[in-house]
């Protein structure tokens, strides 16, 4: 509804959370041609934490850049390289 009609049936801030139907057909390609299952139970996400963003995307696989935009190492307080 709210892709194809514009009918705002969520209740999420609209500022954080454009749902665009082009945005989730690109990640939904990306994902399928990312080399690692991210979802699988042996996959070790905290060892990616320490690194930047690209670095990351890298090692597991994940082809070109999404929306995210590059920065340093996650970090929960928000004290990260941005």
């Amino acid at each position: 509804m709210q892709w194809h009609h514009d009918v705002k049936i969520g209740v999420f801030d609209p500022a954080r959370s454009d749902l665009r139907s082009d945005h989730l057909a690109e990640a939904v390609r990306r994902g399928a041609a990312t080399e690692t299952d991210l979802s699988g139970q042996d996959f070790a996400w905290r060892e990616l934490l320490h690194l930047p963003l690209d670095q990351a995307r890298e090692q597991v696989g994940v082809v070109g850049k999404g929306l995210v935009s590059s920065g340093g190492p996650w970090d929960a307080f928000g004290h990260g390289d941005r």
